[in-house]
């Protein structure tokens, strides 16, 4: 556990520490001004924090306030001299979770109050985590559903023709050369697309395959249309031959693999170009 003592006081600070560090084995940090403890909140994360009312050029009330503006997420109990109930009933409205008096700092409530607000805190926690991981779920489906459109949009172009005629227009090699760059070049597509939608691992295994065939089809100098009419002949390939998707996620469909692998296709051109002095403009929004 990580404790925070916000307290101009160095005995104070000395005494409550040995308490906290004897009784929980908590690793105690403090500082001596809202200034810093501000600071510290911004950078770090701690699982409390004790904040001393009277604080140099500020209160401990204006503090709670502050870190509420700023949206800097940390349990505070808040440690008075006064033993004011009003100061008690500001200082819970502000924000923080428990009052003590500098009576109970040194006394087994403190234990009590700290062990408390620890738990509080991993709640709420868990909470935002929860509340953020699912923001960025629906951000992540919204991102996938545009490219997925845009992937739709360049397959409905290719049309039936498939690799062959994608690639009519892809290099200088001569019909037969070309005709076995692209027949490997499906094969090793099919077993990309294989390990793609598995487990894990094979997640990972198809990615760093992915990377081989793509600077594969650059050295070929083919293009975003090249790329598309590979995936098409692959994934039809596969189809005829009985093959199904086995990935019950949006992140594992062939067609995701597709937008990666543009992606990266993408990215190596632009590489060269920038390697060659050219200007690249930013991809549109």
């Amino acid at each position: 556990m990580r404790i925070l003592i916000i307290d101009d006081n160095p005995l104070d600070i000395e005494l409550v520490s040995r308490m906290l560090q004897r009784r929980l084995d908590a690793i105690v940090e403090s500082v001596h001004t809202a200034e810093e403890g501000e600071r510290r909140l911004r950078v770090e994360e701690f699982d409390v924090v004790l904040l001393d009312y009277f604080l140099p050029g500020q209160n401990g009330i204006d503090f709670l306030k502050t870190v509420a503006q700023q949206d800097l997420c940390a349990p505070i109990i808040l440690v008075s001299a006064v033993g004011d109930e009003r100061v008690e009933q500001s200082a819970l409205q502000a924000g923080a979770v428990d009052y003590l008096s500098k009576e109970e700092s040194l006394s087994p409530a403190l234990v009590r109050a700290v062990v408390a607000a620890a738990e509080r805190g991993r709640a709420e926690r868990a909470v935002r985590d929860r509340d953020r991981a699912e923001d960025l779920r629906r951000k992540a489906e919204k991102i996938i559903a545009n490219l997925e459109s845009r992937v739709a949009q360049l397959e409905a172009a290719i049309g039936a023709g498939g690799l062959a005629g994608a690639t009519e227009a892809a290099s200088t090699m001569d019909g037969d050369m070309r005709r076995e760059v692209e027949a490997d070049l499906v094969r090793r597509y099919e077993e990309i697309v294989q390990k793609w939608v598995g487990t894990p691992a094979e997640g990972q295994e198809a990615r760093d395959k992915l990377g081989a065939l793509v600077a594969e089809m650059f050295r070929h100098g083919f293009g975003a249309e090249q790329l598309v009419g590979l995936h098409w002949a692959a994934c039809q390939h596969l189809r005829d031959n009985g093959w199904s998707n086995r990935g019950n996620r949006k992140s594992c469909r062939p067609r995701m693999l597709l937008v990666e692998a543009a992606l990266a296709l993408l990215d190596a051109y632009r590489r060269a170009a920038i390697a060659q002095g050219a200007h690249v403009p930013a991809a549109p929004e």
